[in-house]
Parts: C-alpha cells; structure tokens; sequence
C-alpha cells in the first residue's frame, strides 16, 4: 500500500529520507521535452490516437499562459525528474438529462516514474495541485481515470460517472476541496 505525507514550503521528505521539490514547468521549462514524451507514451498505452509533436504545443500553453490554467507542477529529487501533473480547464459533455455546468478544473496527467511509485511523490502532486485549485478559489477539482482509481478513491475522490475517452472505458471522478 503506498502512502504519502503533508508538503512544506515545496519540498517533501519522505520516510526513505527523499526530498522532492515540486516546481512549475515554467520554473524548468528545459523538462518539457521530457514531460511531453511521458504524457505520448501513456496516451498511446491508453490507446489515444496523439503525437508527440500535439503533446508538445499543449504544454507549451502551459509555459505562455498569463493565468494559472493550464499548468504542470514537476516533482524533482536532485533536479532530476520523477514525476508531474498538470491542471486544466475543459468541459465534461453533459448527460442529455442535464443543465451544463459551469467550466471545472481538470487533474490531468499525473505520472510518476516507476522507481519513485509508492513513495508518496503521486499523493503529494495530487495534494500539492488540490491546495493551488483551493488558493485560486475552486470548490472542487475533477479528472478521468482508466486505471488506479482505487488510488483517488483512497485520497477522496468520488467516482459521478463512467464516459469513454478513445473507445476506452473511463470513470469521471470529483473531489471537493
């Protein structure tokens, strides 16, 4: 079972002694090339239809944004890379039965390297994004799952609904803050 603690000042330290940093993709944008082939990978594992090339000009919006959505937030253990998240702004198609709703926050993205996996670094990301969400005055926070549901289920997330991204199953969680 993987755990995680409470962040300080954007620096975590974790029981294997760790310390990671969670910095803006703006902060380090010299790690976008990396991000992005992370964020291609896992899409294509998902059987999304991308290029790396579309992964790229996305987070790109994230370095020339005025306003704080879109973002990436990197966790780095001595400056190198072990995972990221980002936070966007899109609309969830309404059920036919339903008003639409205003415009939510989006999780998205989370990925952590295989060897930092149950280290806390994942909880920690999820935290860091749900206390900025907060601080710019959300009420909740929303993503889409596949896989490792279970693991936001743990963290409170409430699955609302299942919906198919690239003729894949999905389950439509949200969190209150």
């Amino acid at each position: 079972m993987c755990s995680g603690l409470t962040p300080s000042h954007n620096v975590v330290a974790f029981d294997s002694g760790t310390n990671v940093a969670i910095k803006t993709l703006r902060q380090r944008p010299d790690l976008l090339d990396q991000v992005a082939a992370w964020h291609h990978r896992e899409c294509l594992r998902q059987g999304i239809q991308t290029t790396l090339a579309k992964r790229k000009t996305r987070l790109h919006k994230h370095l020339s944004t005025d306003n704080a959505i879109p973002q990436t937030w990197l966790a780095l253990n001595a400056r190198h890379l072990v995972g990221c998240i980002s936070l966007v702004s899109y609309h969830l198609t309404p059920i036919a039965s339903q008003e639409p709703e205003p415009e939510p926050l989006w999780l998205s993205n989370l990925y952590v390297q295989p060897d930092f996996r149950c280290t806390g670094v994942g909880t920690q990301l999820v935290d860091f994004v749900a206390a900025f969400a907060r601080g710019v005055g959300e009420s909740e926070l929303w993503l889409m799952a596949s896989e490792q549901t279970e693991f936001y289920h743990q963290r409170g997330w409430q699955l609302v609904r299942q919906a198919r991204i690239a003729k894949q199953p999905v389950n439509v969680m949200r969190r209150a803050l």
